[in-house]
């Protein structure tokens, strides 16, 4: 089914709005959060909504009421591209899940997120929106990855605004949507902790917790704040506080699954939207000839370690050690790799600089798929029912992973320990055991066992939005509470004063009752006092 039907069909599956006129703000070039919501913005637009995209990459589609502005971010997409993740793991600046790696880790990417605000509120398509006279009814953009100064626009503009977050959400996303993070039996994603934590996981991921929003609150919004203020100038009304702004945020879509959380309370307003890029296509005649059965009699393993990571730039020993132990499978090995071309390839492994991920997946042959464990593939392994051996890098992977395991649906492999042996190891463990395959299957059928697929989900969402708004009824008062509201510290202090008062007025109720009981034998034992001594004198 081509990409244009398939979004003329799905448009049919709603009933009509009349159109509004949105605008997406997506500045950061990284194309695996573009690529999350890339089907949403067609979408709304085939759906007779006036769309505005500003975006580093070019729009596929040529839809009438898309307008594409342009982002020069090059030379954040040239960085980008030159990092070498594999050099980073190896030297100690990834990989690791140590509580205090994992705050350096965390603290690092609130330095690397004001330095991307500084540079997209300096960008001259981003300025001249400013500047324009132009209006919106609705401003959807990545608020909390790092973009927290795109909420003027949603003041000067006067319109609703939803947040897109492009992978489970962190403390701070569910505290701004109004969901209280309790640390007890929330482990943080970039802590990776099992469902049911022991004393010292809580203790560290309460304290992971407690430095992060310390270093929100006191560090990373003020310079947020000031940068927004330097960038907007004299607005009118009067620009508030850069948190007043995102507290006022309408929804926030969470790329994430119930299948890939634990379950968690949360308000209305914080959608889970995690699957809203599915959609499948025609293979290629060459990937079509190669997943066929005739070519890969046994199956095919797919390898994949995302859009962000060159496999080319892995050491010479690591890249061996996987030709040697994908070569010792009798299955067809596809792996996605740009670079320069490994020489003296074994015939069943082929190597392609882009691959859809989606269509092979789908593929009945597909039997096995190596990954890193980045949120958009995990879902997608989920959904199309393929077992996964992960192999998690950084951030969220590990904790992505870690659910796919207690699904039973795949095996893990730590970066450090991706061995010749290792790895054939886990590919055989996979291949040789069907229940990996079987839970996968299962997994696949309660994933899609819902109501309404994800993209339904996200459209009526943002049309509820538009219908109402901004929906200020779904907002919770948990942001207005202060700590000590929150931890009904104020109500435990007034209550243990009651009982204090309470139990000082029975002290005294008991005291009083007890000399008026003694008060009757007062009289006579000063008597008898007074007599003995009396007698005593005559004597």
């Amino acid at each position: 089914m081509s990409h244009s039907l398939f979004l003329l069909l799905l448009s049919f599956l709603f009933l009509p709005l009349q159109g509004a006129r949105i605008l997406f703000l997506l500045p950061v070039p990284l194309k695996s959060h573009y690529s999350q919501i890339e089907l949403l913005i067609d979408t709304l637009a085939i759906r007779g909504h006036q769309v505005t995209l500003y975006s580093p990459f070019e729009a596929k589609s040529n839809l009438t009421n898309l307008h594409h502005v342009y982002v020069d971010m090059e030379e954040s997409k040239r960085a980008i591209e030159s990092m070498n993740h594999f050099e980073m793991l190896d030297n100690g600046l990834l990989g690791d899940t140590s509580f205090l790696s994992c705050l350096q880790f965390q603290f690092s990417m609130y330095q690397i997120s004001l330095g991307m605000s500084k540079e997209i509120l300096n960008k001259p398509a981003i300025r001249s929106l400013l500047a324009s006279d132009a209006r919106f009814d609705l401003i959807i953009a990545e608020f909390f990855f790092g973009q927290e100064p795109l909420a003027v626009f949603g003041h000067k503009f006067q319109a609703p605004m939803i947040s897109h977050f492009s992978h489970s959400a962190p403390g701070h996303v569910f505290q701004f949507s109004g969901t209280p993070n309790l640390y007890s039996y929330m482990p943080d994603i970039h802590m990776a902790f099992p469902k049911k934590m022991s004393f010292m996981q809580r203790l560290q991921n309460t304290m992971f917790g407690a430095f992060n929003h310390m270093a929100l609150t006191w560090w990373v919004y003020p310079a947020q704040d000031q940068l927004m203020r330097e960038f907007a100038g004299t607005l009118t009304p009067p620009l508030p506080y850069i948190k007043t702004l995102l507290v006022n945020i309408s929804a926030t879509l969470v790329y994430s699954d119930p299948m890939i959380e634990y379950p968690r309370p949360q308000t209305a307003n914080l959608v889970q939207v995690g699957g809203m890029h599915l959609k499948t296509g025609q293979l290629p005649k060459d990937l079509a000839d190669l997943m066929s059965s005739t070519v890969s009699p046994r199956g095919v393993i797919l390898v994949s370690f995302g859009s962000m990571v060159s496999p080319s730039k892995m050491s010479s020993s690591l890249r061996d050690s996987l030709v040697r132990a994908f070569a010792s499978t009798e299955l067809t090995v596809l792996w996605r790799w740009e670079g320069k071309t490994i020489e003296n390839l074994p015939s069943n492994i082929h190597l392609r600089k882009w691959v859809p991920q989606q269509d092979v997946l789908a593929h009945p042959n597909c039997r096995l798929f190596i990954s890193h464990g980045g949120v958009s593939s995990i879902i997608e392994t989920i959904h199309y029912g393929v077992p996964i051996v992960g192999v998690p890098l950084f951030n969220d992977q590990m904790a992505n992973i870690q659910h796919v395991l207690e699904l039973g649906a795949g095996v893990m492999l730590s970066y450090f320990n991706m061995t010749e042996e290792s790895l054939s190891w886990a590919t055989r463990t996979i291949l040789n055991n069907p229940s990996y395959s079987r839970n996968a299957q299962a997994a696949s059928q309660r994933f899609n066992d819902r109501q309404v697929p994800p993209l339904h989900n996200a459209v009526w969402w943002v049309e509820y939005v538009l219908r109402h708004h901004g929906a200020p009824h779904l907002r919770s008062a948990f942001d207005h509470l202060s700590w000590t509201e929150f931890l009904l510290l104020d109500v435990v202090a007034f209550v243990l004063g009651v009982l204090l008062v309470i139990l000082y007025l029975l002290l005294r109720i008991v005291r009083a009752v007890k000399s008026c009981l003694m008060y009757p034998f007062r009289g006579t034992g000063n008597e008898k006092t007074k007599t003995i001594k009396k007698k005593g004198k005559v004597e």
